[in-house]
């Protein structure tokens, strides 16, 4: 499709009582927004892999993560991640996005020891956080 608007008229035109519309997401650096998006119209009671055939299918927008359409993990509906059976309903957003890679974790879970070590607030500094994280209740 050649733009997010162009598809939007197309579910719009093409909507009828039984079909609704799925949109789907996906990061786009190059945007002005992060991300771009498209919708499509939807038939109830289809699948996270019937969304997957629809998907390659279309002549989708320069930028789309194409690679990641084998992975039923890279889908993923309000951050939590669907399996080819799930179903996917009218009105859903589902995001098409990378794996977060260890090392990234690893880097993010350095970050926060170093800002401990300087002494830096977090909520396991307060001592009401610390008490409310204790296995078992003070007496």
């Amino acid at each position: 499709m050649a733009s997010s608007t162009e598809a939007i008229r197309v579910v719009a035109a093409g909507s009828t009582q039984d079909q609704a519309v799925v949109r789907v997401f996906w990061l786009d650096t190059q945007s002005a927004s992060g991300f771009q998006s498209f919708s499509l119209t939807w038939a109830e009671g289809k699948q996270l892999a019937d969304l997957r055939a629809s998907l390659v299918a279309m002549t989708l927008t320069p930028g789309f993560p194409h690679h990641l359409l084998d992975d039923p993990s890279a889908f993923c509906r309000w951050g939590q991640r669907l399996r080819w059976t799930t179903p996917i309903r009218g009105g859903d957003e589902i995001a098409v996005l990378e794996r977060i890679s260890a090392d990234a974790k690893q880097r993010r879970h350095e970050k926060v020891k170093s800002q401990r070590a300087l002494g830096s607030p977090t909520k396991l500094r307060d001592p009401m956080a610390q008490a409310s994280m204790s296995r078992t209740p003070k007496l």
